[in-house]
This record gives structure tokens, sequence and C-alpha cells, in this order.
């Protein structure tokens, strides 16, 4: 009887169906994912913290659970990363609470390190600077630029104490934001790397967003709404783009 059994969940009509069930999975997951987003959204553009704060915390589990019907469990700093996001979205919740603020950017800027960790074990950031050099170089020259100009245009308003800590955090998001716009330098054209790459850059504009609203530097019309507008596609856009590979 175990053999049989045995036989029957390496048979090819098994596997068929387990894919399926997959696919089905997978689809309702984007859907439920589709429907918490604009839940949320519609929570931040009407300011309707009843509505913005409990579907804030489904945003990145379902991302997650996308992540892993794709991939699996090949990438394991990816999905510690994409949990790092998650604790400090629920960390992020509450206003006004300094302990929460810092214990929750603090989960965001080691999920930065765990994202930077995932490409250089899959060997992605070395490949773009053996294959090609000048792009690789340019595409951190570029980077490295925005980070520069983004603590340019906000270091009058920081606050005294609040320097180190935020020149601590922009280090991490741009050194993430970074590696995968290299990462995707050295890809083949293709989804993952548009992804991938995409999904850097605008975690760092999203952070960019927030922290300009939080120091009062400046804020465009509906700040919260483009914040988690870029977020929810940053996050997106990594967990995709590593499972995709």
């Amino acid at each position: 009887m175990f053999a049989f059994l045995l036989d029957f969940g390496t048979a090819p009509a098994f596997a068929a169906v387990i894919a399926g069930l997959r696919v089905l999975l997978g689809g309702a997951v984007v859907l439920l994912l589709a429907a918490d987003t604009l839940l949320h959204l519609t929570g931040c553009y009407l300011r309707l913290d009843g509505l913005r704060a409990p579907t804030k915390v489904f945003l990145v589990p379902f991302i997650l659970l996308l992540h892993i019907l794709i991939a699996g469990a090949g990438y394991p700093f990816v999905i510690v990363g994409l949990i790092l996001g998650w604790i400090g979205d629920i960390l992020l919740i509450p206003k006004n609470n300094k302990l929460c603020f810092v214990l929750g950017g603090s989960s965001f800027l080691i999920g930065h390190g765990f994202y930077i960790a995932a490409a250089f074990v899959k060997g992605l950031p070395q490949a773009a600077f053996a294959v090609r050099p000048v792009a690789a170089a340019i595409a951190c020259a570029f980077v490295l630029g925005l980070a520069v100009l983004a603590y340019i245009s906000l270091r009058k308003k920081i606050p005294g104490k609040m320097k180190l800590p935020a020149i601590l955090y922009l280090t991490a998001l741009s050194s993430m934001a970074g590696t995968m716009l290299v990462s995707a330098v050295g890809m083949k054209a293709g989804v993952a790397p548009v992804l991938m790459g995409g999904g850097g850059l605008l975690f760092a504009l999203s952070d960019y967003l927030l922290g300009s609203g939080l120091v009062r530097a400046w804020r465009i019309k509906n700040n919260r709404l483009w914040v988690m507008i870029t977020y929810i596609l940053a996050q997106l856009g990594i967990a995709l783009g590593f499972a995709l590979l």
C-alpha cells in the first residue's frame, strides 16, 4: 500500500494536480492582494485610519505568499526580508510612538540587509560587474548620486539627534537599491531584472517621500497615498523579481 502511495505521489498526474492547485491558489492570492491594496489605498486617500491600518497588515503577507508559491523556499533571505518589512509595517502603524518608529525603522534597515544578502548569495552583483562592469559602475554611481541629493534636500530639516540614524538608514536603503539595480544590469533582458531593479528604486522613492513628509521638508498632495503605492510596488517587484529568476 505504501509503495502504491509513493508511486502515486510521483506520478505525472499527481504532479499536474499539485501544479494546478498552486496556480489556483496563486490566482486567489493575487485577487486578495489586489482587493486589499485597493482598500488600503482608498483608506490612504480618504484618510480613514480605520480602513488604512487593518488593510496594511495583510499587504506584505500576500506578497510573501505569492513569492513562496512561485519560488518555494529557494530564497530564504528574501523571505526573511519580507517578514522584516511586514514587522516594520505593523510597528509604524501607531502614530507619534517613538519606540515603535525606531523599532519599525530598524526592522526595515535589517530587511534591506537581507535583500542585499539574497542578491550576493545568488551571485547577481558579482555577475553584473563581471559581464557589464561599466554599466554596473554607472548604476552604482546613479544610486549614490540620488542618495546624496536626497540627504542634501532633507538634512536641514532632520533634528540633530536623528542625523546619524538617518544617515545609517539611508546608507542601508541606497545600498539595497543599488544592489538591486546592479543585479538587474547584469541579467539578460526580461521581466525579472525590470521588477528587481525597479523594486529597489521604488523602495528608495517611497522612503524618500515618507521621510520628506516626516521632517516636513516638503510634501506632495496625498503624500501618504504615493508612499504606499511606491512601497507596495517595491516589495512586489523585489519579491517577484527573485521568484522569476
